[in-house]
């Protein structure tokens, strides 16, 4: 238990620090292989585990992010020696946590390798080798040259036997996916043409599965334990082997933010991923809340209220909790998402300790979102 001395002095070292963090980024970074957005500047919780052990040296901490994206807070957290659980409702973000957590050795490398070669053969050959997928409107998003060398390459992956290979593979085709489709950029969702040859196309996905290689032949082994699990942060289902929690790190989607299903489906449909499914279970999703959409702030509330109710149920009693949270606007109405989590924490006996205020640099941000786009605050909580 956090002694009233104790929980004041790391409160004084946190309200010291500037979390705006101007000259960080996650450039460089395990989790900017690929550009999925849901993601902290690592500094964010770094900066976290290192004040929480400070004061905490005796204790090891145990990480939960409920909303985990492509799992910053997680390897961070293993990167401080420290177990970490990540939940996420999207399929891609739940392939991304598994990769970035995951020790790689200098054999998965070789492998990698090797299944990268298997791959250029295959395309070389300009075979088409296997069945096309049964994927929406593919031939909108996807020329017919793209879609036989997506589906050649899936193909060669998928017979990889080692499951962290293979999921490197997805990882390096991923990452490209976006440009070898009509889709116009990673955050604009109209079709183009591109006009890219099909030699450009497979120096694309060599050029992806290189920067994979030469990312995991440098990278450290994490040595503590990790949990990823694609889930509804609001079952306790999810939940079920999730226990001890004594920090909680994270940040919700905003309502009528992004949508990270939308923006990334043709993604999860090529790998075999339900993007349907993540769209009906993801929270703050802008059709819920714009439009014909019925959903309000009320609903958010409840939404954060069922999250924090499983957590406190995983969580020990000297547990902490980290939210970083900006506002949203809501059928022109502004909304105080902060106000918001406040309240639903302490209807479950979390009291909110602190709140710290960051500048957001927008020009570091790959997608601007709808609300705030000034200020977040970061949100403590203790019980």
């Amino acid at each position: 238990m956090w002694t009233n001395n104790k929980l004041q002095a790391i409160l004084n070292d946190l309200n010291k620090v500037d979390w705006s963090f101007e000259a960080s980024s996650s450039n460089g970074d395990l989790t900017s292989l690929h550009p999925y957005p849901a993601r902290f500047i690592p500094a964010i919780p770094k900066t976290i585990i290192e004040m929480v052990q400070k004061y905490n040296k005796h204790k090891k901490l145990r990480i939960l992010d409920p909303f985990a994206g492509c799992g910053t807070v997680l390897t961070e957290g293993l990167k401080h020696n420290c177990d970490v659980v990540g939940i996420d409702i999207n399929g891609l973000a739940h392939l991304l946590e598994e990769v970035y957590t995951t020790s790689v050795s200098k054999l998965d490398v070789h492998k990698l390798t090797l299944l990268k070669m298997n791959v250029m053969r295959v395309l070389r050959s300009n075979k088409h080798v296997v069945p096309t997928p049964d994927i929406p409107h593919l031939d909108h998003w996807f020329d017919l040259n793209s879609i036989t060398l997506i589906s050649n390459t899936l193909f060669v992956i998928n017979k990889e036997k080692v499951k962290k290979v293979r999921q490197l593979g997805l990882l390096s085709l991923s990452r490209i996916l976006v440009q070898l489709s009509r889709q116009k950029s990673e955050t604009q969702y109209v079709a183009v043409q591109k006009f890219l040859t099909n030699e450009q196309k497979i120096n694309l996905l060599s050029d992806s599965f290189d920067i994979v290689i030469d990312f995991y032949s440098k990278q450290k082994k994490f040595k503590n334990k990790s949990s990823c699990i694609l889930g509804d942060s609001r079952q306790s289902d999810t939940y079920l082997n999730v226990s001890n929690i004594n920090l909680v790190i994270t940040s919700p989607p905003y309502p009528n933010a992004y949508e990270y299903w939308l923006y990334h489906k043709y993604r999860m449909y090529w790998m075999g991923m339900d993007p349907i499914w993540s769209r009906t279970n993801e929270i703050g999703t802008r059709p819920h809340y714009s439009g014909s959409g019925k959903k309000n702030e009320w609903d958010f509330y409840r939404d954060i209220k069922k999250i924090l109710f499983q957590i406190d149920k995983v969580s020990s009693k000297d547990a902490l909790q980290f939210w970083v949270v900006g506002d949203s606007i809501i059928k022109g109405k502004k909304i105080n998402n902060s106000k918001i989590v406040i309240d639903a924490a302490l209807e479950i006996g979390w009291e909110n300790v602190a709140t710290c205020r960051r500048k957001i640099n927008r020009k570091r941000s790959s997608f601007q979102g709808i609300g705030n786009k000034e200020f977040e605050n970061l949100l403590i909580f203790a019980k």
